[in-house]
């Protein structure tokens, strides 16, 4: 079995989903880090050979100064020693390696290994040439809550330094979300649908059971109960790390649907307006609209 790529527009629920899955005997989905892309250009050609070369001490450095994975609690020592033990012929092995030493830590060797990203759905079909076998998970969170969402991040405060830096336009915060989505429709839709699957958070929020299992079920696995218990494994093994917790508290409690329609009171009729008109393409085609786009404007 393949890998898990998660892809999602920021703040579209894609924390909750990664934590549901990792709650899964069988899963684990990293804490983000975006390496993998962003190494293809320099060891997208890596063979056999480079094992016992310079060029892995020059990966190892790579890894452990690339942004956000100091927060997987993983040392240079046991990446270098893994690249000595397994002594990966591909990239794709090569960089299967971090993430399958993160399963090991958090107790689940062996698990199926996955990554949740943002900047992958821009990625998708270089990924996918990566991993064959892999397979993709898209979530779909309504644009306007996505917004209200960005704003809570701002009215917080954090002090980490891998606070979201999110676009403060209703207009341009849309527009890219519709591009993004639009943009892995696309992509996906070349794909077998055995390849991939798609759920929108409003259903995962109601009924993570009834959302996932089906998705489970295409990948060859199992619902389990434990994933319901997401928030007391994130709890006791700090799954999601305390440097991006600022702005993700809810992963810490059972899911709710407290969050779904928050825009009709959060913003104002301009904001709204806004971001139906940036974003309608996605909105209409994921059934955001309860009534003609003209009627809300």
């Amino acid at each position: 079995m393949g890998p898990i790529f998660l892809l999602g527009s920021p703040r579209s629920g894609t924390t909750l989903l990664r934590l549901l899955l990792t709650a899964h005997p069988d899963i684990v989905i990293a804490p983000e880090s975006s390496f993998l892309t962003w190494f293809i250009g320099t060891y997208g050609d890596w063979q056999a050979s480079d094992c016992e070369s310079p060029r892995r001490d020059q990966f190892v450095t790579d890894l452990m100064g690339a942004r956000k994975f100091s927060t997987w609690g993983i040392s240079a020592t046991e990446i270098d020693e893994a690249i000595r033990e397994t002594l990966p012929t591909t990239y794709a092995e090569l960089v299967a390696i971090p993430y399958e030493r993160y399963s090991a830590k958090i107790g689940k060797p062996g698990a199926r290994w996955g990554d949740k990203n943002n900047v992958h759905m821009d990625f998708v079909d270089p990924i996918a040439d990566l991993f064959p076998d892999c397979v993709f998970l898209h979530i779909v969170r309504d644009v306007r809550d996505c917004f209200v969402s960005g704003q809570d991040i701002r009215s917080q405060g954090s002090d980490s330094p891998f606070t979201p830096q999110l676009e403060t336009d209703p207009a341009e915060f849309a527009r890219g979300w519709d591009e993004q989505n639009q943009n892995v429709v696309r992509c996906l839709n070349e794909f077998p649908s055995s390849r991939w699957a798609r759920i929108r958070y409003e259903d995962l929020v109601e009924s993570p059971q009834r959302t996932l299992e089906p998705v489970l079920a295409e990948w060859g696995m199992a619902w389990s109960p434990a994933m319901l218990n997401f928030h007391e494994a994130n709890r006791a093994q700090n799954l999601e790390p305390t440097e991006t917790s600022d702005w993700k508290r809810l992963v810490s409690e059972p899911v709710t649907d407290s969050r779904v329609g928050r825009y009709r009171t959060a913003l104002s009729d301009a904001d709204i307006t806004a971001l139906n008109a940036a974003g309608h393409t996605t909105l209409d085609q994921f059934g955001y609209f309860d009534e003609p786009l003209d009627s809300q404007n």
